[in-house]
């Protein structure tokens, strides 16, 4: 019996979930880093949270660009496109 989904298809949605997975670690990872950072330094550097949100969105969307390049460079070496 042949199954619903061909395995590529099957790494379709793998390679999508990862993207997704991947972006939004990178968010979270920067929201917790800029939390703590503003946290330890008290007074000092007062970030409010819509600029560390602000700032997390553009670093897990600069993450997703790279991401993207990087599998994209890696699939071009697999198929010798030049």
């Amino acid at each position: 019996s042949t199954p619903l989904y061909s395995s590529a298809a099957s790494d379709v949605y793998k390679r999508q979930i990862m993207l997704f997975v991947t972006t939004a670690l990178a968010f979270g990872w920067m929201l917790i880093m800029l939390l703590i950072f503003s946290f330890v330094t008290l007074s000092y550097v007062h970030i409010e949270i819509g600029t560390m949100l602000i700032i997390s969105t553009v670093f897990a969307a600069v993450i997703l660009v790279v991401y993207i390049v990087k599998k994209g460079i890696k699939y071009r070496k697999l198929m010798g496109i030049k």
